[in-house]
């Protein structure tokens, strides 16, 4: 449902409060923003051997213009965010859906992580525009863009099994291919402690992520993950039983991240990035099922958003209640 010209000043109030909160939330980059300062040391030494190669050029010209970061920073979170708002009204279906959307992204998972990493905010534009072009069948298009986002945030890469898993559904159905999926995670588990070897073998920095993983308790059985699992597996039930036509690539990316984040849960900083990309795609499959004024379950999209972001704020406020 298009947007009528009645509410369209509502909407645009609404977005304009929410980029006020990109500036505003300057001050969370001081206490809580580890990364931001290794960016900005970065930036000013010319240093980016770490990063990624479109980073390395977005980071290059920037600099050698004489731009400000934090004035490259925040242009780039609005155009990155802006950017998904538009995927969102592409693929919900109501003008209130998208609203939901704007306020619980915004309100989580961009203030405190897509905010302080930057790469992420860009590659994860690419790759959610890339799923949308591979739901319409534009197959060519989401190779493109899905690789450009790798050459921003390499983490991406863990999406381009999804055109596979797309071509199984089609031929073996859904049930099947979550089964193989799930075979495939208990396979995998068996060899967790080679995998994490490996991690550390290319990337020796990750063991830093292994110190964060202990210290803050982040297991895939604790009480935020068991309630997050338990409602993505009801809301499944809620779309079967109510038979809302859901577009199938948007659910195989959830269920691929979802078994992914399981199957890495041994490797740290595997798991922490999967879980970071999961979080983000299981709220725009949300985003596109069908608006049925039913509040109730508007009221449970926005606890669940409370509960699978609940990694980039918990630290802050929740912590005792998702260390159980």
């Amino acid at each position: 449902m298009k947007p009528s010209s009645k509410n369209q000043y509502f909407y645009f109030s609404i977005y304009l409060v929410l980029l006020y909160v990109i500036p505003f939330s300057s001050f969370f980059l001081a206490p809580f923003g580890r990364d931001f300062f290794e960016y900005s040391w970065a930036f000013e030494n010319i240093d980016l051997t770490r990063f990624e190669p479109l980073f390395k050029f977005y980071f290059s010209v920037s600099y050698q213009s004489g731009a400000n970061l934090l004035l490259v920073w925040f242009f780039t979170a609005i155009i990155c965010l802006s950017a998904k708002f538009y995927i969102v009204y592409k693929i919900s279906s109501n003008d209130f859906i998208r609203i939901i959307f704007i306020l619980s992204y915004v309100g989580s998972f961009f203030l405190l992580h897509e905010l302080t990493q930057i790469r992420l905010a860009i590659g994860l534009t690419f790759a959610l525009a890339a799923i949308y072009q591979l739901s319409k069948g534009n197959y060519t298009v989401y190779f493109l863009l899905l690789s450009v986002s790798c050459l921003f945030h390499l983490s991406l890469i863990v999406l381009f099994p999804i055109f596979v898993l797309s071509k199984l559904e089609a031929r073996y159905g859904l049930s099947k291919v979550a089964l193989l999926m799930g075979a495939g995670c208990i396979v995998l588990l068996s060899f967790s402690g080679i995998l994490t070897e490996l991690v550390y073998t290319i990337r020796p920095s990750a063991k830093g992520y292994l110190e964060n993983w202990h210290a803050y308790k982040v297991e895939y059985f604790s009480l935020s993950h068991i309630l997050s699992y338990g409602f993505c597996f009801s809301s499944w039930l809620y779309v079967k039983e109510q038979k809302v036509h859901i577009n199938i690539t948007w659910l195989l990316s959830v269920i691929f991240l979802v078994f992914s984040s399981i199957i890495l849960s041994f490797s740290p900083e595997l798991a922490i990035r999967v879980n970071d990309i999961a979080a983000v795609f299981i709220i725009y499959c949300f985003v596109s099922f069908p608006y049925r004024r039913s509040y109730k379950y508007i009221f449970v999209l926005f606890f669940f958003s409370l509960v699978v972001l609940y990694r980039f704020y918990g630290f802050i406020i929740y912590r005792p209640l998702f260390t159980l």
